[in-house]
């Protein structure tokens, strides 16, 4: 790509489209198109085989998937979405799932991928390693200069290749999927926003066999807060390790995906910062669940359902060494303190602070939407901070992570100055 949100064409010339109501031959071009989503897309003239269906309207008014066919081979099922009938039918449609040119079963030596919209890490190569796989990302010549341009523009750019090895067995398509799928929910954690391993190309004997388009999810750029460092990759390595010793079960897969999903959602800012404080709330929810009760089986019965919201997140930082301080960077929390309720003449802590202003949201009578109206928005949002502070140390302390990270309520005025040890490996 040389600019952001550039299209990256597939193939050019003769295709077929099949349904169940005929065929119909096209002279066009099939394309990776970014906005407005990011999806392969296809267009063409239609060329009247001799072995086309000669029912036009029935064919392109057909709703069901229709089979894009390259060469023979079948590419990838889509939607016809625009005709336009006149001396030259044109034809447009979408291709939203798998899209692959080549035969995929094919085994390769590796794979080359792409990442696009990924942070820049310590490091301009990093190479992950689990069981006989080996994954190596890199960062794209003139990083910076691409990463002004998205920021200039919004949308995606190329910013990542890497590679995939296995050091016993060539590769197949079919055999990486998981891998695929858990590297780039890994790699999404690590960004705040997702992403994922894009146009994989199956290569052999420096060959590329087959190609793989499937447009699998990433975020519009956006910059937003991560945990990671950044000047030191220590540690990311091994929590990968770990992060895919835990995606093997499938119950740990689960929740994996769906705690991350509502961490990344909140720090995208998803539901602007009265509903990214709902949607942590959600998160913490879910890993006081697996952490405290399914694993470690802290609380049994009834007495793991009653227990408060604040005292879950509580015995959540527990666990992972943290204090329920308020953190002292959070002024505006402070200097409003008084706005919440105490409990036995105390200040409110951390988890008090973030439990009642979501309990104040979601339960949303006259009198707490009243007083959700005094409540600052500045201290809204460093108790969403909170919150998405307590979400990631909860999910490194699930990792195994015992490095250093950027901590998002020390409020770094320099680069670097927020980035301290893990509390549960600080002894």
């Amino acid at each position: 790509m040389a600019s952001p949100n550039e299209a990256i064409s597939i193939y050019k010339g003769l295709f077929q489209l099949a349904n169940l109501t005929g065929t119909a031959t096209l002279n066009g071009q099939i394309y990776f198109k970014w906005l407005p989503d990011a999806m392969v897309r296809f267009e063409g003239i239609h060329q009247h085989h001799e072995h086309d269906n000669p029912d036009h309207i029935a064919f392109f008014n057909h709703d069901e998937k229709t089979d894009i066919i390259i060469n023979g081979l079948l590419f990838g099922k889509g939607f016809i979405n625009q005709v336009n009938i006149s001396k030259d039918t044109t034809i447009k449609g979408i291709i939203p799932g798998q899209a692959v040119i080549g035969e995929g079963n094919i085994p390769v030596d590796s794979v080359h991928f792409s990442i696009a919209n990924f942070r820049r890490l310590a490091t301009t190569e990093l190479i992950f390693t689990y069981e006989d796989w080996s994954i190596s990302i890199k960062e794209s010549k003139n990083f910076k200069d691409k990463e002004d341009n998205l920021n200039d523009q919004g949308g995606y750019f190329i910013l990542h290749n890497g590679t995939i090895t296995n050091k016993r067995n060539p590769v197949k398509l079919s055999e990486i999927q998981d891998l695929v799928h858990s590297f780039s929910t890994y790699l999404t954690f690590i960004n705040g926003r997702r992403c994922s391993l894009l146009f994989l190309n199956g290569v052999f004997n420096n060959e590329i066999i087959w190609q793989d388009f499937t447009p699998r999810f990433t975020d519009q750029y956006k910059p937003v807060f991560s945990w990671a460092q950044k000047f030191n990759n220590e540690g990311l390595v091994k929590a990968w390790q770990n992060f895919n010793k835990l995606w093997k079960n499938k119950s740990d897969q689960n929740f994996l995906s769906g705690a991350i999903h509502w961490y990344i959602e909140a720090n995208g800012h998803a539901a602007f910062t009265e509903g990214s404080i709902v949607l942590t709330q959600t998160a913490l929810e879910l890993i006081y669940n697996w952490l405290l009760i399914e694993q470690k089986r802290i609380l049994i019965g009834r007495d793991a359902e009653n227990i408060s919201a604040s005292n879950k997140i509580r015995l959540l930082l527990n666990q992972i060494n943290l204090p329920v301080k308020i953190p002292q960077n959070l002024k505006a929390i402070l200097n409003n303190i008084k706005l919440f309720e105490t409990i036995k003449n105390e200040e409110p802590d951390g988890p008090d602070v973030f439990v009642q202003i979501r309990n104040i949201i979601v339960h949303s009578q006259e009198e707490k939407r009243r007083k959700l109206m005094d409540i600052p928005s500045m201290s809204q949002y460093e108790a969403l901070q909170i919150g998405l502070w307590y979400t990631e140390l909860c999910l490194l302390y699930i990792l195994n992570f015992n490095e250093s990270y950027r901590n998002r309520c020390l409020k770094a005025r320099w680069a670097g100055s927020d980035e301290e040890i893990v509390p549960w490996a600080k002894s």
